[in-house]
């Protein structure tokens, strides 16, 4: 674990987790816990000595846990936290790149931070709010709704609509919403929604491949026919 300001990612030789070869660029899981379902104390031990003003409500803090093993795991991890008066607010957010942990850091790592969490909470299982986003070189990707398009609106000769948003039917991994948002270099997938997340058993790999499988359907690969068109 290290401030969240040291940033450098790194290219991962290998991607099992799929943030590379899926597409994913990230995945964040917000809970929100009342203090009374939660070990406030045990969990702010490890920040303790950085905090520049006694722990109040109000207060906000940042961390960031490094890669233990970037061969195999292509992420890290940000930790983002909130309190007030009865409630926690902790964010965990997997972005897309190793950062290699230094020979003298400890845990938390990357790998191990949602189990790390979990053991602050005081049941096995939460629910999360969930947000994950998806990006596709638009070069060999297109969506199969046409993006961008132009249409002309009031006085204005025409205006440019590079984005779709969407309600979603109950779907099993908890999204009930999408955006989709076309760039001059990415076409970009956006979910969100809310699900349990049993704290033992998470997989970020799992995650990740559940989720590409849904936001696959929304974009094509271009084929060199319709390049040419």
């Amino acid at each position: 674990m290290r401030d969240a300001t040291v940033n450098k990612t790194e290219k991962s030789a290998l991607s099992q987790t799929g943030f590379g070869y899926l597409h994913c660029d990230s995945v964040s899981f917000e809970f929100r816990v009342t203090l009374d379902k939660f070990d406030l104390e045990d969990f702010k031990k490890p920040f303790s000595p950085r905090f520049k003003e006694p722990l109040a409500p109000g207060l906000s803090f940042f961390a960031m846990f490094s890669t233990l093993d970037p061969k195999v795991s292509d992420y890290h991890v940000h930790l983002d936290w909130h309190l007030s008066k009865n409630r926690a607010d902790v964010t965990l957010s997997y972005y897309k790149g190793p950062i290699p942990a230094d020979k003298d850091e400890k845990e938390p790592y990357a790998e191990t931070a949602m189990q790390w969490l979990g053991k602050f909470f005081k049941t096995d299982k939460a629910t999360a709010h969930v947000h994950a986003a998806f990006e596709y070189p638009a070069e060999k990707w297109r969506f199969m709704i046409p993006l961008p398009i132009k249409i002309p609106v009031a006085s204005e000769a025409e205006v440019e609509i590079d984005g779709m948003s969407m309600n979603l039917p109950k779907h099993p991994l908890g999204i009930n919403q999408a955006w989709i948002v076309s760039r001059e270099k990415e076409s970009r997938v956006l979910f969100y929604g809310d699900r349990p997340v049993n704290f033992d058993k998470f997989d970020i790999g799992r995650e990740i491949e559940g989720l590409a499988k849904f936001a696959v359907g929304f974009v094509r690969e271009a084929s060199n026919e319709t390049d040419k068109q």
